[in-house]
C-alpha cells in the first residue's frame, strides 16, 4: 500500500468509522477493512443484521423500542481474531409507526459465537459517529475499529484521532505493541 493509498484509507476509516471504505485495487492487508458485495452469499450478512436488531430489541425492550429487519444495504469486513463486520441496514422502527430508518452495526463473527459490539442510527453525512443517543449501544469490551500506527504516525495524526482506548500488549517476550483505538 502506498503512502497516498494509506492516507486515503485512514481518512475514510476515521470519517465513517469503518462503515464506508473503498477497496484499494491490488492491496489486501490483514486488519484492513474492505467492502463486500451483499448480493453474494459469501457471509450471512442478513443473519448478522438480524442478530444486531435482536440485541437492540433486547436491550431496549423496557423503553417500548422495537425494530424489524428490512434489508442489508452495505457490508464491510475486517479479518481480525474473528471476522468483524460493519453493516449498514434498513429496519422498521415499530415505536415510530413502522417508519423505515437506516442503522449501522458492528458484529464480530467468532469461532464459537457471534456478538454485537455496537448498534446505532446512521449519523448524517456531516456528523461524526459514536454519538450517544437513545437508540445507541456500544460494548466497551469489544473494539469497533483499530489501526496499529507507528509512534511517528500516531504523533502526526494525534489531532485527527478520537482515542477510545489504548492497549499495550506484551507477547512472548518479543516486546510491546501499541494499538490506538479510534
Amino acid at each position: 500500500m502506498t503512502e497516498e493509498e494509506y492516507c486515503s484509507y485512514r481518512d475514510q476509516v476515521l470519517k465513517t468509522e469503518g462503515f464506508d471504505v473503498d477497496r484499494i485495487p491490488g492491496v489486501s492487508c490483514f486488519h484492513q477493512i474492505q467492502p463486500y458485495n451483499v448480493d453474494k452469499k459469501t457471509w450471512d450478512y442478513e443473519g448478522y443484521s438480524r442478530l444486531a436488531i435482536e440485541e437492540y430489541n433486547f436491550r431496549f425492550k423496557d423503553a417500548n423500542a422495537g425494530l424489524e429487519f428490512v434489508k442489508v444495504l452495505k457490508a464491510m469486513g475486517q479479518a481480525a481474531n474473528a471476522m468483524r463486520f460493519y453493516l449498514t441496514l434498513e429496519a422498521r422502527d415499530l415505536a415510530d409507526g413502522g417508519k423505515t430508518k437506516i442503522y449501522q452495526a458492528v458484529v464480530l463473527s467468532g469461532v464459537t459465537k457471534d456478538t454485537v459490539s455496537s448498534f446505532r442510527l446512521k449519523p448524517a453525512e456531516d456528523e461524526k459517529g459514536l454519538l450517544p443517543s437513545d437508540n445507541f449501544f456500544h460494548d466497551p469490551q469489544t473494539i469497533d475499529i483499530f489501526q496499529s500506527l507507528s509512534p511517528t504516525s500516531l504523533q502526526s495524526d494525534l489531532q485527527k484521532l478520537w482515542v477510545v482506548k489504548v492497549a499495550v500488549i506484551e507477547k512472548n517476550g518479543f516486546g510491546k505493541i501499541i494499538f490506538a483505538m479510534v
